[in-house]
């Protein structure tokens, strides 16, 4: 139905009521009083399709969907909510509340409680408050030997078993094994003195780290021959002041060729402070052995032999090997330890 239309017909009938009239189509004026009547449903079309009945100086409403009977908007459809339905809702931080309806209007979104999930539920600005501690959160704990570790917090918000952390070089037992400084704490060549790492080793190799007299370089490391080379002072070096005083050792690495020749002695190694105090200074030795043919295990295989000795702080250390031209000889390094 036209919008028009809809204004028209209450009015058509309203005169109709009141005794007075309206035109027809033919322009002439029926009066209820004079016997006539007007039958609303017969009403000409033409007349309402062409807003004939809207009163002079007013325009008819424009015909919009707006004006169809399903689109009129009942007085309920108002209301936010019937009864007193609860419903869940968003709070202001985030968790799941719940509001209930009043007066066809929903109440304030209240939060809930406060539950152990890192979350903030109740809205009141803290994380799993009240329930012992954050979810996941860790934290530092004093351990059972006293070392400082770390714990976590649960899934149901209570403080997990504080674990210890690594052993490290300090003097005390971190780990609560009942070993102080136990276990590889320092880098390569240094050990836990003390609860402090120090250079404890020295690795000199033949070939780059020591000097020579004679000989070659040889796979890893330097040889002397029979028929090439002399006897005398082979490898010498390399006069280091690292080496800290007090007890040390001293272990060359070699081997020969042929152990079962005869048992003669094919090197001499020696320990020698170079800075020592005495006439024959730097030739002072202070630490010296013979080395055998048959004292190494097989032919061609590295093997080590040790000399103890005492260092003297900031002394330059010489560490050489006398060959005596009986065997092919070669050695691979000197390692220098000082516990």
């Amino acid at each position: 139905m036209r919008p028009s239309t809809l204004f028209v017909l209450p009015l058509a009938l309203t005169l109709w009521a009141s005794g007075l009239g309206c035109a027809n189509g033919r322009g002439e004026m029926i009066r209820a009083g004079d016997g006539g009547s007007i039958d609303a449903p017969s009403l000409d079309a033409s007349l309402v399709a062409n807003d004939a009945f809207v009163p002079e100086g007013l325009d008819a409403p424009p015909l919009t969907d707006a004006w169809a009977p399903d689109a009129v908007v009942s007085l309920d459809a108002r209301s936010d909510c019937t009864g007193s339905t609860i419903e869940t809702c968003a709070t202001t931080c985030g968790s799941t509340g719940t509001h209930t309806c009043s007066g066809g209007h929903w109440g304030a979104c209240m939060p809930p409680t406060e539950a152990c999930n890192a979350r903030d539920d109740d809205c009141d600005g803290m994380v799993d408050d009240g329930l012992g501690c954050t979810r996941d959160r860790s934290e530092s704990c004093t351990t059972s030997c006293g070392s400082t570790g770390m714990h976590v917090c649960s899934a149901t918000c209570t403080w997990g078993t504080c674990t210890p952390p690594a052993e490290t070089c300090n003097g005390r037992d971190d780990d609560c094994d009942g070993t102080t400084d136990d276990g590889s704490l320092c880098a390569a060549d240094e050990s836990c003195v003390s609860g402090v790492c120090r250079r404890t080793r020295w690795v000199f190799e033949a070939e780059s780290d020591l000097a020579h007299a004679f000989g070659r370089a040889e796979a890893d490391g330097w040889s002397a021959a029979t028929g090439p080379d002399a006897r005398g002072t082979w490898i010498y070096g390399p006069y280091t002041t690292e080496i800290p005083g007090g007890a040390a050792t001293a272990t060359f690495r070699l081997m020969v060729d042929n152990r079962s020749a005869d048992n003669g002695v094919v090197v001499r190694i020696e320990v020698n402070d170079f800075d020592g105090a005495g006439p024959d200074c730097g030739d002072c030795v202070i630490a010296s052995r013979d080395v055998r043919r048959m004292e190494f295990a097989a032919p061609m295989a590295y093997q080590d032999f040790v000399l103890g000795f005492t260092a003297i702080a900031g002394h330059r250390l010489e560490l050489r090997t006398y060959w005596s031209d009986i065997s092919y000889v070669r050695e691979d390094r000197v390692v220098v330890t000082s516990p």
